[in-house]
């Protein structure tokens, strides 16, 4: 058997209770490695909420624990290649199989690279709480259905600067008719926010992402309208660090390049100073962020 664990935690995970997230991430798991399930939900001592007043995603079936990963137990450890190389896993997934609370002991984070550059939450009483298995859990399931999705990536030089492209804005700020945009577009059909990333930025500035690490950055949602569509929409932002390169247009559609007025590698201290409309609006400040935080455990949203 590729999993064994608890008859309680073995029951819970066969549940028809159980987030289809949840299956499906222990089924992609499974697939490449034997895991040992300490607790899905029977038997935790919290409840519903945390002592952090967070909401507890194993009461929920939402979450899983694992106390071993081929045969070799997290506790004691945790830097183990077979519970390394499952984290690593965790790290490739697409962002809506993708776990949005990946805890753990404070080695393993470190031995992935630690939580700025993973996205897992790395926070030291955290941690220590989960010093001897590895929690991988949901947040409340999305019940919004979106009109249109979109992937855009902040692309940052060796140097830092940050490649913007400026285009008609349209009707988002009275009186604009030009502002600078983070480069990416709308998702096609079955396509992940991060594949759609991936093309987006090759269509539009020729650079290759395959490869590269993609980090979860932020995301705006909020009402809008884009030619004949109105209703829900969401934008996801990444980060990627790319090589400095020369950006080629030759990929964009008619339409596009109409629009396009140009593009330009902005140095983050002159965007924080620019009065020209940037879009998001907050950018400058979230990258600031970003640079100082020694940890980035989730998605920040910002103003729709």
């Amino acid at each position: 058997m590729r999993l064994t664990g608890t008859p309680e935690a073995l029951a819970d995970l066969a549940s028809a209770e159980v987030d289809p997230r949840l299956r499906r991430l222990v089924e992609v798991l499974l697939r490449d490695h034997v895991l040992d399930v300490r607790r899905v939900r029977t038997g935790h001592p919290m409840g519903p909420v945390t002592p952090g007043g967070r909401d507890n995603d194993h009461y929920f079936y939402r979450a899983v624990d694992l106390a071993a990963v081929d045969g070799r137990p997290v506790a004691g450890r945790p830097i183990a290649e077979p519970v390394v190389s499952l984290g690593r896993t965790l790290l490739t997934l697409p962002t809506e199989l993708r776990p949005t609370s990946v805890l753990g002991p404070a080695e393993w984070h470190a031995a992935l690279g630690g939580g700025q550059r993973t996205g897992f939450r790395d926070v030291p009483a955290v941690n220590a709480r989960h010093h001897d298995h590895l929690h991988l859990g949901y947040g409340a399931p999305a019940r919004t259905t979106y009109v249109r999705r979109s992937a855009r990536v902040v692309l940052v030089d060796p140097g830092g600067a940050v490649l913007l492209v400026r285009s008609r804005f349209r009707s988002e700020i009275p009186g604009s008719e030009l502002a600078w945009f983070v480069p990416g577009g709308g998702l096609e059909a079955g396509e992940t926010p991060e594949a759609a990333a991936v093309r987006e930025i090759r269509e539009e500035t020729g650079i290759e992402l395959t490869g590269i690490p993609l980090v979860p950055l932020a995301y705006a949602e909020g009402d809008g309208t884009l030619g004949e569509l109105s209703g829900p929409m969401r934008d996801d932002f990444f980060l990627a660090e790319v090589p400095r390169t020369e950006v080629s247009t030759t990929a964009l559609e008619a339409y596009e390049r109409e629009a396009l007025d140009r593009y330009r590698w902005w140095p983050l201290a002159e965007l924080r100073r620019t009065t020209e409309p940037v879009v998001p609006s907050g950018l400058p400040q979230l990258l600031h962020a970003y640079q100082q935080s020694d940890t980035w455990p989730e998605p920040r949203r910002l103003d729709w």
